[in-house]
């Protein structure tokens, strides 16, 4: 890890993927009608790709196959002054075969499934 200010951390992409693993509700950034949206999801990393389950009501359509989006996970304990950040930058492939991420609550039930490659990953831990 780099110290890019006082407690404020850059991991490791290893370290980035350790910490995604542990845990499954993110948020991905997307283009939506030429505006930014962000969008609440379920994830799960499998491999080097994260599999994205969107909630079903949502601007998630059929122009999303081939994006280039943003993802973003993070756990801060705001009691303790400590957290971590996540960021994956990719292209994003709908997943024909939904079933392959099973939803973790019944927001999730009906919604799209995206893989987004992990090659472009970015982490901090803070520390104040």
């Amino acid at each position: 890890m780099t110290e890019v200010w006082t407690g404020f951390q850059t991991m490791t992409a290893d370290e980035c993927r350790r910490l995604l693993a542990a845990a499954d509700i993110g948020r991905v950034a997307i283009s939506a009608g030429a505006l930014p949206f962000v969008l609440p999801v379920q994830y799960t990393l499998q491999d080097d790709h994260l599999l994205l389950r969107t909630p079903g009501h949502h601007e998630v359509g059929d122009g999303i196959d081939g994006q280039v989006v943003g993802f973003e996970a993070d756990t801060i304990d705001l009691d303790h002054g400590v957290g971590w950040c996540v960021s994956v930058t990719g292209t994003v492939h709908v997943v024909a075969d939904a079933v392959a991420v099973e939803p973790v609550h019944r927001w999730f039930s009906d919604g799209v499934v995206l893989a987004l490659s992990t090659d472009v990953i970015v982490g901090h831990r803070v520390a104040v």
